[in-house]
C-alpha cells in the first residue's frame, strides 16, 4: 500500500512539473506573440513616421521651388525697374551733356566776344591772340568731362571701324561682306575697361553695312560697346572658331590660325641702361622730339630688313601713343609663321642676348657682319650717331665715366678723362679724341681693350678687321640699334594694343605713320583725345555734313599708304593664282 501511494505520488509531481511547464511555455508564446505584435505595430509606425517624413519633405520643396520662383520673378522685376532706371538716367545724363555742352559753348562765345571787343577798344586787332582765346575758350568745354564721356563721344563719331573691317578682313574690295567678316569675326580682341577691368575672348562682327560692329560677345550693336568705354584695345590671333567658344570646344578644336608678326620698341628699354636721358620720355614735352629719334632709327633699321631679308611688303607702323612704336607685318606669309618661326625672324632682327644691352652679339657686329646689319650700319645707325650723341650726351662729363667704361681699359679712359678735364670739348670733338686714342693704342701693339668687348667666336674664322673700328662699331650699335621687346614677337596669341584707341595715361591716339617719312612724324604734335572734340565741336558748328579733324590726315594715310597698296597685291596675286589654274 505504501508502495502504491509513492508511486501516485511521484505520478502527480510529475503531471504538476508538465504542467507548469506547459504553463510556462504559453506564457512564453503569448510573450513572443505580444512582442512580435509590438514590433508590428513600431515598424507600422515607424513607416507612417517615414510617410510623414517624406509628405513633409515634399511640402519643404514645393515650398522652397515657391520661394525661388518668388526670387526670380522679384529679380526679374528689379532688373526690369534697374534696366527703366539705367535707361531714365541714361536719357537724362544725355539731356544734361547737351545742356552742359549749349552752356559752355554760350560763354565760350560771349568770352570771344568780349576779348574781341576789348581789342577792339584798344585800336589794335592781333590774330594770335585772338586764336589764343579762342582755344582756351573751347578748352573750358572739355576740362570736367570724365575720361569715359569723352572715349564715348570718340569711338561714336571719330573711330574709323571702316577701315579697320577693311584691313582686318584681309579681303579685295569686290568680296561680299560675308567672306570677309569670316575671318574678321574669328578675330581675338580684348579690352580693358575703368579700373582696369580685363575682358579677353572677344570677337567683333561687321553687319550687312561695315561701318556697323556688333560684339557677338554681349550680342548688341556698337551702341553696347560705347556703352562699355574700353579704355584700351588689343588684338590677338583669328582663331579656328569664333572666341567666344573658347569654353565650349575642345583644345583641339580652337587654335590660331593666323596673326600678323608683329614688332614692339619702347624707348623705356633705352631709358633702363643710361642710352636715353630719363627727363625726355614725356610726350607732352618738346624735349621729346630728341628721345624719338630713337624710333625713326629703329624704323628705318626694321622696315629695310624685313623688306629685304624677308620679302615683306605690308608693313604697317603705329605710335604706341605714349613712348613706342609698333609694326605689324600684313603678308600672308607672316600672319602664317609658326611660333618658332617667329622666334627665328625676332632673333635674327635682334642683336642683344636676352634684352641686355650690354651683352651684345659680338660676333654679330664684327668683321664678318650681316649683310643687313652692315647695311643698317652705313645707311642709318652711323649717320645718325652723332646727332645722338650730341643730344644724350653719352661722352658729356657726367656719362663719359660708364661710357668709357665699356672699352674696358683704365689708361685710355683715364687719358681722355684727364684731356677733357682741361679742357672744355664739344661731344663731336670727344668722339674724335676717342677714336684717336684708340687708334693710338692700336698702333702700340696693347690688345686687353678689347678684351670685354672683342670675344670673337672662334668657329667665326676670317680675317681681322681694324681693332679701332670694330670697337667703334660696336660703340654705334650699342647706343643706337633698335631694342626689340622680342616676346612679343615670338608667340601667335600674344595681343597687341590696336591702332587708333586712345593711351589711357597721354590720351593721345595711336596713329599709324609712313616709314619712309619717319623723320617728319612729330609725336608731341599727335592728336590729343581733348583736342580732337574741340575740333568735332568747331566743324560741327560749321557744317555737320563735313566733320572734319586732325584725325583725318592719319586715317587717310592708313588708307593710302597702307591699305590700298595691300588691297592691290592681294588681287594682283589672285589673279596670278587664277592664271595657273
Amino acid at each position: 500500500m505504501a508502495k502504491g501511494r509513492e508511486g501516485k505520488g511521484r505520478d502527480s509531481e510529475g503531471e504538476a512539473q508538465d504542467s507548469g511547464r506547459k504553463v510556462f511555455e504559453e506564457r512564453e508564446e503569448k510573450q513572443k506573440k505580444r512582442e512580435a505584435r509590438s514590433e508590428k505595430r513600431e515598424a507600422r509606425s515607424e513607416k507612417r513616421e517615414a510617410r510623414s517624413e517624406k509628405r513633409e519633405a515634399r511640402s519643404e520643396k514645393r515650398e522652397a521651388r515657391s520661394e525661388q520662383r518668388g526670387a526670380r520673378s522679384e529679380k526679374r522685376a528689379a532688373s526690369s525697374e534697374e534696366r527703366g532706371a539705367r535707361r531714365e538716367a541714361g536719357a537724362k545724363t544725355s539731356r544734361e551733356r547737351d545742356q552742359i555742352f549749349e552752356c559752355r559753348r554760350r560763354k565760350n562765345e560771349a568770352v570771344l566776344t568780349s576779348a574781341i571787343e576789348q581789342i577792339w577798344h584798344g585800336d589794335f586787332l592781333h590774330l594770335t591772340f585772338i586764336r589764343a582765346v579762342d582755344m582756351a575758350s573751347d578748352a573750358l568745354a572739355y576740362e570736367n568731362l570724365p575720361f569715359d564721356d569723352k572715349l564715348r563721344i570718340y569711338y561714336g563719331k571719330l573711330f574709323p571701324y571702316d577701315a579697320m573691317f577693311q584691313w582686318l578682313s584681309y579681303s579685295p574690295g569686290e568680296q561680299t561682306s560675308d567672306s570677309k567678316s569670316d575671318v574678321f569675326s574669328k578675330r581675338e580682341f580684348s579690352f580693358t575697361l575703368a579700373n582696369d577691368i580685363y575682358i579677353r575672348a572677344q570677337e567683333w562682327k561687321a553687319g550687312k553695312q561695315h561701318a556697323t560692329w556688333r560684339l557677338l560677345h554681349f550680342d548688341k550693336p556698337i551702341a553696347d560697346m560705347m556703352k562699355k568705354i574700353p579704355h584700351k584695345i588689343d588684338m590677338g590671333a583669328v582663331y579656328t572658331k569664333e572666341p567666344s567658344q573658347k569654353a565650349y570646344v575642345s583644345k583641339d578644336a580652337f587654335k590660331e590660325v593666323s596673326r600678323e608678326f608683329v614688332l614692339d620698341i619702347d624707348l623705356t628699354d633705352y631709358q633702363d641702361d643710361g642710352t636715353i636721358k630719363t627727363n625726355c620720355i614725356d610726350p607732352s614735352i618738346p624735349e621729346f622730339r630728341d628721345s624719338w629719334r630713337f624710333m625713326a632709327v629703329a624704323v628705318k633699321v626694321l622696315d629695310t630688313a624685313l623688306r629685304e631679308s624677308f620679302g615683306f611688303q605690308d608693313l604697317l607702323w603705329v605710335f604706341s601713343g605714349r613712348r613706342g612704336i609698333h609694326c605689324w607685318v600684313c603678308d600672308e606669309r607672316a600672319r602664317a609663321l609658326t611660333d618658332t618661326g617667329r622666334t627665328s625672324v625676332a632673333e635674327y632682327l635682334n642683336i642683344f642676348k636676352g634684352g641686355e644691352k650690354e651683352k651684345t652679339k659680338l660676333s654679330a657686329v664684327g668683321f664678318n657682319m650681316h649683310p643687313m646689319l652692315q647695311k643698317a650700319y652705313e645707311n642709318v645707325l652711323l649717320p645718325s650717331f652723332p646727332r645722338l650723341l650730341e643730344e644724350q650726351g653719352w661722352l658729356d662729363d657726367d656719362k663719359a665715366d660708364k661710357t668709357l667704361d665699356l672699352i674696358g681699359d683704365s689708361e685710355v679712359k683715364d687719358i681722355l678723362l684727364e684731356k677733357w678735364s682741361r679742357k672744355k670739348r664739344s661731344a663731336t670733338e670727344r668722339w674724335e679724341d676717342l677714336q684717336n686714342e684708340l687708334r693710338k693704342t692700336a698702333k702700340k701693339g696693347r690688345v686687353k681693350i678689347f678684351l670685354l668687348l672683342l670675344t670673337r667666336d672662334p668657329a667665326a674664322g676670317g680675317k681681322k678687321a681694324s681693332q679701332v673700328e670694330e670697337i667703334i662699331r660696336f660703340l654705334v650699335f650699342r647706343f643706337t640699334y633698335p631694342r626689340l621687346d622680342i616676346n612679343v614677337s615670338k608667340m601667335m596669341n600674344h595681343l597687341l594694343k590696336s591702332p587708333f584707341c586712345v593711351h589711357p595715361k597721354t590720351q593721345k591716339i595711336c596713329v599709324p605713320l609712313d616709314p619712309h617719312k619717319v623723320d617728319e612724324f612729330d609725336p608731341v604734335e599727335v592728336p590729343v583725345l581733348d583736342e580732337l572734340l574741340r575740333e568735332l565741336d568747331r566743324s560741327t558748328a560749321e557744317d555737320k555734313n563735313n566733320v572734319q579733324t586732325s584725325l583725318d590726315d592719319y586715317v587717310k594715310l592708313f588708307k593710302v599708304r597702307f591699305l590700298r597698296p595691300m588691297a592691290i597685291g592681294m588681287k594682283k596675286r589672285l589673279s596670278n593664282d587664277a592664271e595657273i589654274f
